[in-house]
């Protein structure tokens, strides 16, 4: 639950002789929670850098007989979830869904799996951390609704990695997978997973495939804002014109424009 408001209001006069004026400031919110409490906690807090490394969130719930309860959790580092538990006993895996983008991994649980009572919620993935330093932040949610409870730390750095090692480069030889590779482009795509490291502030990354001429055949992203952190997209096997490539080796080419410019080349199958 927060506790505070902070609010910033810009102001405009087209009159040099009258100055605006703020007359009132509302604010919309609920008193219903979705849990009277929950703290949370991320293990191991020193992984090697770059390195795949299978993390532990816990979330330690109190709910009382007025809170909703909830089924969908945010935890701010992408990865692939292993494992649910709630209070030791592991979900069925067919008992939640979990994806993850940029911003993070989410976990929808099923119907009969929702949190509804107190208890230690922990969530096993497997992911890896890019940067020196991250505060893995959490938020929990019921259905749909769009407002989401933020998690609060179980200490005061009980959500913060501490990477150890050093990464040398922002494209890590082995930071790129391609899967499947080869990959039949007439019944799906094949997804790419990039592991960019070393880029504390959005740089423009460039994702594009090749033939083996060197012919530009088609632009996954172009000049995209990206920061240290682990990204996900997918080729269809067309080009830019949006018809299926012929079948053979194409060069993925990816490059980050930073302040040492990094480039990772690799190939890719198309079969039919």
């Amino acid at each position: 639950p927060a506790r505070f408001v902070q609010y910033r209001a810009v102001m405009e006069t087209r009159d040099p002789l009258r100055a605006p004026r703020l007359m009132q400031v509302a604010v919309a919110f609920g008193e219903q929670l979705f849990a009277r409490a929950v703290a949370g906690a991320i293990a191991p807090q020193g992984p090697v850098l770059g390195e795949e490394t299978a993390f532990t969130y816990t979330l330690d719930v109190e709910i009382g007989p007025e809170d909703l309860g909830f089924d969908r959790v945010h935890i701010g580092l992408p990865g692939a979830v292993q494992q649910v538990r709630f209070d030791g006993v592991a979900l069925p895996e067919d008992g939640y869904e979990a994806a993850w983008d940029d911003e993070g991994l989410e976990l929808a649980l099923g119907a009969e799996h929702g949190v509804s009572r107190s208890g230690r919620l922990e969530v096993e993935f497997a992911s890896v951390l890019l940067r020196p330093t991250l505060a893995v932040r959490a938020a929990v949610a019921l259905g749909a609704s769009a407002d989401w409870q933020y998690v609060q730390p179980e200490t005061e750095d009980a959500w913060t990695l501490v990477g150890e090692g050093v990464v040398s480069r922002a494209l890590p030889r082995t930071g790129v997978s391609v899967r499947p590779n080869p990959f039949n482009a007439a019944s799906g795509a094949t997804q790419i997973q990039i592991d960019l490291a070393k880029v504390q502030h959005p740089q423009a990354l460039t994702v594009a495939l090749y033939d083996l001429a060197g012919r530009r055949m088609r632009v996954l992203w172009e000049g995209q804002a990206a920061a240290a952190g682990r990204k996900r997209l997918a080729w269809d096997g067309r080009d830019d014109r949006g018809r299926l490539v012929a079948p053979g080796h194409y060069l993925l080419r990816i490059e980050i424009d930073a302040d040492r410019a990094d480039v990772w080349t690799g190939l890719v199958g198309v079969v039919y």
